[in-house]
């Protein structure tokens, strides 16, 4: 009887195991075709400088001041000033900087953006996110 309840043990704790490595393995997979899916970084064409002064005339304090201007701060988040948003990603790293992850198709804020607006900060952050 004790080898059956261990046998039966060991099975659930084989199969709990497996099945939660099955699911991470497929969130993983899924996290990646989102950030490489048709449309994603791999495919913005950047030209030019872009500059932290410039994101204004793509619409960045329109699409998220209302939320995230200074003196609101939604989340943490202050798009007013360069120092405040530096925080948020890692310069020429755009697919590992949380400002340009949460715009993308998939992301927190996407649906408050605009294509224009995500490939101007993907180009930013991409150059360097300069001042």
């Amino acid at each position: 009887m004790k080898k059956i309840i261990f046998f039966v043990f060991c099975l659930i704790f084989f199969l709990y195991c497996h099945y939660n490595s099955s699911a991470k393995e497929e969130k993983d997979l899924y996290i990646k075709s989102l950030l490489f899916s048709k449309g994603s970084s791999n495919a913005i064409q950047c030209n030019g400088t872009v500059s932290f002064s410039s994101l204004s005339a793509v619409g960045i304090q329109t699409s998220c001041g209302s939320c995230h201007g200074s003196g609101i701060a939604t989340a943490g988040v202050d798009i007013s000033s360069y120092s405040s948003l530096s925080g948020f990603l890692q310069p020429n790293l755009p697919d590992n900087s949380t400002l340009y992850l949460v715009l993308i198709p998939g992301g927190k804020m996407n649906q408050y953006t605009n294509s224009n607006l995500t490939n101007t900060i993907y180009c930013w952050i991409k150059g360097g996110a300069i001042q």
